[in-house]
């Protein structure tokens, strides 16, 4: 490996790594909260515009749940589509189905859009998929998804230069 580069796991490398609601809430276009998932990333960019929203009560009771990602987390998605990926880069609430890892990264140890390189990378793509489990469904569940390597450079200035 390059002097001045780690391998961790990539649970190593952040502060949480869970997943969305593993059931579906009602929707309904007169809800105002967006529910986000796999089909609603396009791009590396969330698509508001067209995606679902449910009430008030749902919204808040998954938000205490820990489905809503925070700003500077990366969504990865698991199931499905394995690979899209986006950038929580503003200050929106939404929530996300179980389709979608939320991981929050440790801004000390490593940069979030280096971490999106990362994910689209077809070593780590190639490392999740080997990773799918399930017979009807076929998905990458947190456990394996947190165990996969991650190769970066030490230096937090490095990681933002290769970006």
């Amino acid at each position: 490996m390059k002097k001045g580069w780690e391998n961790k796991q990539l649970i190593q490398l952040c502060h949480e790594i869970t997943d969305g609601t593993h059931s579906s809430p009602k929707s309904s276009p007169r809800y105002n909260y967006p529910y986000i998932t796999v089909k609603d990333i396009k791009e590396d960019i969330i698509d508001f515009d067209n995606c679902k929203f449910i009430s008030a009560d749902d919204f808040f009771r998954l938000k205490k749940n820990g489905c809503m990602p925070n700003n500077g987390d990366v969504l990865f998605s698991k199931d499905g589509t394995v690979g899209k990926v986006s950038i929580v880069d503003y200050d929106k609430e939404f929530i996300v189905l179980s389709s979608l890892a939320i991981i929050r990264p440790n801004r000390n140890l490593i940069n979030p859009y280096y971490l999106k390189y990362v994910f689209k990378s077809p070593l780590f793509l190639k490392n999740a998929v080997d990773k799918k489990t399930g017979v009807a469904i076929k998905r990458i569940i947190l456990k394996n998804l947190k165990q996969i390597d991650v190769q970066y450079p030490i230096s937090i200035p490095e990681q933002k230069r290769i970006v």
